[in-house]
């Protein structure tokens, strides 16, 4: 099966932060709601990607997790990269993007990373991708 990881950050408390630590949170003493305004469009042009993905290639296992997730993040990517037949340099270089926010990893290849892909262009890039893993 196909693994798409979705990299973003989850709406929900930060561990360890007590009730402070919300993501798009009320104002309280330690900042404003504002401080996570990024965050939180963040999310939103993820949720679209996901939601773009999904109605494209239902057959495609989606996986979101939170970029501070290392635990998990780091070993999907090396497992996925390897099995893909990417080695050393290459596998650490997928680890380095893969970690990013907003990164959109297909079987260990990250295909984007930074501030959120257009959904278009990023189905484009996903279809080439998908396509050259058939032929492979």
């Amino acid at each position: 099966m196909r693994r798409v990881i979705l990299v973003r950050e989850w709406d929900g408390q930060t561990s360890g932060s007590g009730c402070c630590g919300r993501l798009g949170g009320v104002c309280d003493d330690l900042g404003n709601a504002d401080d996570y305004a990024r965050s939180r469009a963040d999310m939103e042009a993820m949720g679209a990607v996901y939601r773009g993905i999904r109605r494209t290639y239902p057959d495609v296992h989606v996986e979101i997790c939170d970029p501070r997730n290392m635990f998990w993040l780091i070993p999907a990517i090396v497992h996925d990269a390897r099995r893909r037949g990417l080695r050393g340099a290459e596998v650490r270089a997928q680890v380095r993007r893969g970690v990013a926010r907003n990164a959109v990893i297909v079987d260990g290849l990250v295909l984007h990373w930074g501030e959120p892909p257009a959904v278009a262009p990023l189905l484009d890039a996903l279809e080439r991708e998908l396509g050259a893993a058939v032929s492979r």
